[in-house]
């Protein structure tokens, strides 16, 4: 039976809620971005996406 490869990307998702204070909106929507590598995230779910063609494997 012939052989096939294709690169898959892993997207996953995971909710987290982040209070700051700021002056405004756009302040504070920066300061959540800017903290949100500090918190701990527990993956819920993900999703597969092919980002190649898939190509057969020649022997």
């Amino acid at each position: 039976m012939p052989k096939f490869k294709a690169t898959v990307c892993r997207t996953s998702y995971s909710f987290n809620e982040i209070e700051v204070e700021a002056q405004n909106k756009e302040e504070a929507k920066q300061k959540i971005l800017d903290e949100a590598g500090d918190y701990e995230y527990s993956e819920k779910s993900a999703e597969y996406t092919l980002v190649s063609d898939v190509t057969k494997i020649e022997k």
